[in-house]
């Protein structure tokens, strides 16, 4: 392939030799050329005007108006000329000319498409981000060395292959595949991003957390020609992210003890006050029962045995004033039974506290057989429960019942015991469960000196 002469000598020198030999082959085809010698000279002037430029195509038009004139037009081997020779040689040169600025006007618009297309190379392999660029097929035709890392592909093995097989994208909660975007592009014509937490597998099987955008490239029409897709690497972003929120966790949970800890301070101050306030035991309970109501749980309720032994209930308080009168009649309606497996009769019997941390519905299936009596404790909603006993030398004389309730509407997993917000209690659970230590300790304490069997 002919190459652009350099020098302007050469440029030049190219040009008087595509002249000789168009003159050569006119000379020698003289018989087929017939009243049109023209048709060399104006190819050599065209190949002239490409390769070397408009000055030589000049030169080239001059010496072709000057061969024609003296070889081919009559009479030959001189200079002597009609008008209307003249008027075909005005013709030939002014086409040679319009050639070769036409030629000019192209290579210069391909120098400069090709000098854009070189700093538009440039900018994309110098850019921080990962760059690639697909055409109109969505095959790629340029990835820049930041993209190649991150893709485990090189320039070279990546070029000419389909998007999908270079840049493999899925979620990062279920590794199912994510759409290309390259694809969302080409069909819908705008630019499109990825969802958070979207991972990268590269070549070798590393993932890569990513997020990127897609944009079309468009031609002077608007017709969409291709894709350039910029992605980076976010892990750094993420184990900050990361970082942070536990951080905030931490201080969260901080503020939360801090709180919790004054309000058991405070707790603990009004039951010593509520302890020293009267001798009659059952004023005391009731008192107490009110008090532990909202701090310690949503539920709270005194037993007491009564002089022939039967369990009678003492006082009921809940955070919710109506349900008050709901439970003393579910009372009344299902007396406990006295030889019960759990709840208050087994801590009587025992005198051993019973917790449960997580009430599911597998236990309250198991613990009630009445599906009426069943529908209504799933209605209040238990989530814990205490129960622990009032013993004087150590006989259980009657039992404090806490309870903890999910929030309305409550929902219950059959195999977790909780679902969604639900399972987030667990922790709250732990710490009223400690305040309730606390607070049993203090009753422990101060009860024996105000309580009487009956008799």
């Amino acid at each position: 392939m002919l190459s652009t002469p350099q020098s302007v000598a050469a440029r030049y020198g190219f040009a008087i030799v595509s002249v000789g030999v168009a003159l050569g082959l006119s000379l020698w085809l003289r018989p087929l050329v017939g009243s049109t010698p023209t048709v060399l000279f104006l190819g050599a002037v065209a190949v002239t005007a490409w390769f070397a430029r408009l000055g030589p195509a000049i030169l080239s038009t001059l010496l072709s108006t000057l061969l024609v004139d003296f070889f081919f037009l009559q009479p030959s081997f001189t200079f002597a000329n009609t008008p209307g020779d003249l008027f075909r040689l005005a013709i030939f040169a002014g086409v040679a000319v319009l050639i070769s600025a036409l030629n000019e006007q192209r290579r210069r618009a391909l120098a400069l498409a090709d000098r854009q297309a070189e700093l538009t190379r440039v900018t994309l392999a110098s850019i921080g981000d990962a760059v690639i660029s697909t055409g109109a097929d969505g095959r790629i035709t340029f990835i820049n060395s930041v993209a190649a890392a991150l893709t485990g592909w090189s320039s070279e093995q990546a070029r000419g292959q389909a998007l999908s097989d270079v840049f493999r994208i899925v979620r990062e909660d279920n590794h199912q595949p994510v759409e290309n975007p390259v694809d969302l592009v080409l069909r819908h014509g705008k630019i499109v991003g990825l969802g958070n937490h979207t991972l990268l597998i590269s070549r070798d099987g590393t993932e890569i957390p990513v997020d990127d955008s897609a944009a079309p490239i468009r031609d002077t029409s608007g017709e969409v020609i291709g894709v350039v897709l910029v992605f980076r690497d976010v892990s750094e972003r993420r184990q900050t992210e990361h970082e942070r929120e536990q951080l905030l966790g931490a201080e969260r949970r901080a503020r939360a003890d801090a709180e919790l800890a004054g309000n058991r301070l405070r707790y603990l101050a009004e039951a010593s006050e509520v302890l020293g306030s009267s001798l009659d035991y059952e004023v005391t309970l009731s008192s107490m029962a009110r008090l532990v109501v909202p701090h310690l749980a949503d539920w709270c309720a005194v037993d007491m045995l009564d002089s022939e032994g039967a369990i009678r209930r003492l006082s009921v308080a809940h955070i919710d004033p109506e349900k008050v009168k709901w439970a003393s009649e579910i009372q009344k309606k299902y007396p406990p039974d006295p030889n019960a497996p759990t709840g208050v009769p087994k801590v009587l019997r025992t005198g051993r506290s019973e917790f449960y941390p997580l009430i599911t519905d597998e236990m309250l299936t198991a613990a009630i057989a009445d599906p009426e009596q069943l529908r209504l404790a799933r209605e209040l909603g238990f989530a814990s429960a205490m129960t622990v006993p009032i013993s004087i030398k150590g006989r259980a004389i009657g039992a404090i019942t806490l309870v903890t309730t999910f929030p309305a509407p409550r929902r219950r997993s059959t195999t977790h015991g909780c679902t969604g917000i639900f399972c987030g209690p667990k922790r709250t659970f732990g710490n009223r469960a400690t305040g309730w230590r606390q607070s049993f300790g203090v009753w422990r304490m101060a009860l024996p000196f105000r309580t009487r069997p009956e008799r």
